[in-house]
């Protein structure tokens, strides 16, 4: 994974069940806004569980070896603890 020059993000991790159930679509709307087009989110690379959440860490440190470095969490407190873990925890 390059980095990309106007990302804001280069992987989001969410909890696509956040908001009551709501998570992933809040998040596919916000990639609709214009702010979602301008920060180039879309273009992140995406964890949203579906893969099972004891993937995370090696998903993370696959990203970073890749060359991410700014990494956002989407959900809540429970999602970004899995994430702080998962990033505390990488090479």
């Amino acid at each position: 994974m390059s980095r990309r020059a106007n990302a804001v993000v280069d992987a989001v991790i969410l909890n696509p069940h956040a908001n009551s159930g709501n998570g992933e679509r809040r998040w596919k709307s916000l990639l609709e806004t214009e702010l979602g087009r301008q920060s180039g989110l879309a273009g992140a690379a995406l964890f949203d569980g579906s893969m099972g959440l004891e993937k995370l860490p090696g998903w993370v440190s696959d990203r970073i070896r890749a060359g991410a470095r700014r990494f956002a969490a989407a959900g809540g407190d429970g999602t970004v603890n899995l994430a702080l873990n998962a990033l505390m925890d990488a090479p």
